[in-house]
């Protein structure tokens, strides 16, 4: 562990160790922002202010090409490399493809509470301005979200040994903060925070270097990488003198994430785009200056005379002016424009545009067949390959941590509110998910026109080609991934199944057994386990588990069996007995008197089945007139002898024959 006194010693020799490069980081952004001569109160003021100038008064103007150039590279940065994609690490497996689509929703959720679009842009325009981008991601407990806090690369310090800030043992972030809002999250230690206005750390704010202000005291936040020291990582908050807390980083997560723009061979930190840039920009600016200074000083035409001869004013008329000489007439002088430096400006501005690969003329679409426009990005896109990667490497790096943040301390209802309550039965797939143990990877992903009509076109052409031969639910995926337009509600039915067996594969493995619905398909749903089955990571479950796929697997085959059971049961099936009792001329004993018959009373719904029944067998009465006589009277015999089942509502019992046609209504 350490105390305050190694923090300061270790913490001024960070400083000093890359002073100059912050120096450069500030300078740069000044060059950025047009700022190159700009003095409050300076010689342009005086300009401005004299009747005269006095000839060794020099003028200084700024054609900020640099500014134009680190916007169009940041343009470049946000439509080649807008962002990053929670994908499988083994496509077929499905726990990983699980997992990865629950970190996914988190991550997209992360994001639409920050306002990512806004943090991308000016993450994009730190990179190429100061030469590095940084971010710090935090917990806040109060809103209960992963937020990302403003960090420029001039407030972070290295270890003065490590020869790479990449592998630096520990960072430091200072800042400074209000000195009142510093003591009441330190009640403790309030009476020793004090304001530090002697501090010699300069801020650098609106275009400008300040000392800070009155009520403000430098903090400086310690994160140390897990190491042989610190097996967790560790962090310090510190202002000078004085420790203010301490302690492992919760679940050994290291929040201070950066990247550099350019890397240069042996160079601990990054190298800003406007670098090489400066000695082209000062020529530039010296040019422009010089012509300002040519037309100021021999801009005017003007008159020689010579000895002797004199010049006064003429007539004036409307719109005329009339000189009077006497002697030789006057020769002019014209003035000079500046032209002779013009050829070499430009030519340094054209140089400046090709060195980065950019032109100084807006970019304007004239073709817009979709060939050409993915033929041009792929084309833009490898000119700063280097610079995209090293971007993407960023934000896969602001992905992964807000989502193991997010796995630490998310609870049920923060994780409800970001993937919806019908995945709240994976929260222990999410909790469970490790990114490091080959569970899911992130992905770059761009999202710019020209990939979307990339992605449009191929999918197109796939379920053009080949949907007829597709099922439902590789159709309804297919067109899920479509780009151009939020239509996964529409077709979500068609994938209703998949996803339903997918949720009760993920329940088995966790050892759960889930219960058997009506209305499930469990033909489909035993084909996936069937499938689960024969993987081959399937034998190294444990058999409490693979015992309930067996379980699983036969209580739907029973489920199913019984289906197609009460199915059968519904064809052949009852005669219904609903509705009132009426008479039929079909004569029963009756009860009371068996010595008698009497009329059968059959329930309305019994006889209206029987009339649709003898009307869908439209050809019953010709196949009977077709059987012998004595056929028919064999079989009428034979009825007689049968026993009638009798109806809930019918009063029938024992039923006798009377007659060849007894039975007719």
């Amino acid at each position: 562990m350490k105390t305050a006194a190694d923090l300061d010693k270790l913490f001024a020799e960070a400083d000093q160790s890359d002073k100059k490069e912050f120096s450069k980081m500030r300078t740069s952004l000044k060059l950025v922002a047009g700022e190159h001569y700009h003095r409050e109160g300076g010689a342009f003021a005086a300009i401005r202010a004299s009747r005269e100038i006095n000839t060794d008064t020099k003028l200084r103007l700024t054609k900020n090409h640099i500014g134009k150039m680190v916007r169009q590279r940041a343009n470049q940065i946000i439509i080649l490399a807008p962002g990053v994609h929670v994908k499988p690490k083994h496509e077929r497996e499905l726990q990983d493809q699980k997992a990865a689509e629950l970190c996914q929703s988190v991550w997209m959720d992360i994001k639409e509470k920050n306002d990512f679009q806004s943090l991308l842009a000016e993450w994009a325009d730190d990179f190429p301005g100061i030469g590095e981008v940084w971010t710090k991601v935090v917990f806040n407990p109060g809103s209960r979200k992963i937020m990302f806090e403003d960090v420029y690369g001039f407030n972070v310090l290295r270890s003065p040994s490590a020869k790479n800030i990449k592998s630096s043992p520990f960072l430091i972030l200072r800042k400074m903060v209000n000195h009142k809002d510093l003591q009441s999250q330190f009640p403790d230690a309030a009476e020793k925070i004090k304001e530090t206005p002697d501090e010699t750390f300069l801020v650098f704010q609106e275009g400008e270097y300040r000392m800070n202000k009155k009520g403000e005291t430098m903090l400086r936040e310690w994160y140390f990488r897990p190491c042989a020291e610190y097996p967790n990582g560790y962090y310090y908050i510190q202002i000078p003198g004085l420790i203010l807390d301490e302690g492992e980083l919760p679940g050994g997560i290291f929040p201070l994430l950066g990247q550099r723009y350019e890397y240069i061979q042996t160079k601990p930190r990054g190298m800003a785009m406007t670098d090489p840039l400066r000695p082209m920009q000062i020529e530039i600016n010296r040019c422009a200056s010089a012509i300002a200074n040519t037309q100021i000083t021999l801009g005017d035409d003007k008159l020689i005379l010579q000895n002797g001869a004199k010049m006064s004013a003429g007539v004036q008329l409307p719109g005329i002016r009339g000189i009077t000489v006497s002697g030789s007439a006057p020769t002019v002088l014209p003035g000079r424009s500046g032209e002779q430096y013009v050829d070499y400006m430009l030519s340094q501005i054209k140089e400046m545009y090709a060195m980065e690969d950019l032109s100084d003329e807006d970019e304007m679409q004239a073709n817009l067949e979709p060939h050409t426009l993915l033929y041009r990005a792929a084309s833009q896109k490898r000119k700063i390959v280097r610079v995209i990667t090293r971007f993407q490497s960023f934000l896969k790096q602001v992905a992964e941590t807000s989502i193991d943040m997010a796995r630490l301390y998310y609870e049920e209802q923060d994780y409800v509110m970001a993937v919806g309550k019908s995945e709240q039965i994976n929260i222990s797939e999410f909790k469970n998910t490790n990114p490091r143990a080959i569970m899911i990877d992130i992905e770059p992903q761009s999202d710019d026109v020209e990939t979307k009509l990339g992605r449009q076109i191929v999918f197109t052409n796939i379920l053009q080609y080949v949907g007829s031969n597709l099922d439902q639910a590789s159709v309804g995926k297919l067109i899920k991934q479509l780009p151009y337009a939020n239509i996964d509600e529409s077709f979500s039915d068609l994938t209703m199944d998949y996803e339903i067996a997918n949720n009760l594969i993920l329940s088995l493995d966790r050892g759960e057994m889930p219960p058997v619905f009506p209305f499930d398909k469990n033909e489909y749903i035993v084909s996936r386990l069937s499938k689960r089955m024969t993987e081959p990571d399937f034998r190294f479950l444990h058999p409490f588990i693979q015992g309930n796929y067996e379980q699983q697997i036969q209580l739907r085959m029973e489920a199913e069996q019984a289906k197609k059971e009460a199915v059968q049961r519904a064809a052949s099936g009852f005669i219904p007995d609903g509705g009132a009792l009426i008479g039929v001329d079909y004569y029963v004993t009756d009860p009371n008197n068996p010595d008698r018959t009497r009329r059968a009373r059959i329930p309305y719904a019994a006889v209206d089945w029987l009339v649709r029944k003898l009307e869908e067998q439209g050809t019953f009465k010709q196949q009977a007139l077709q059987i012998p006589e004595e056929v028919v009277a064999e079989s009428q015999i034979s009825h007689e002898n049968i026993p009638q089942a009798q109806g809930a509502n019918a009063e029938i019992i024992n039923p006798v024959v009377t007659g060849p046609t007894s039975g007719m209504m």
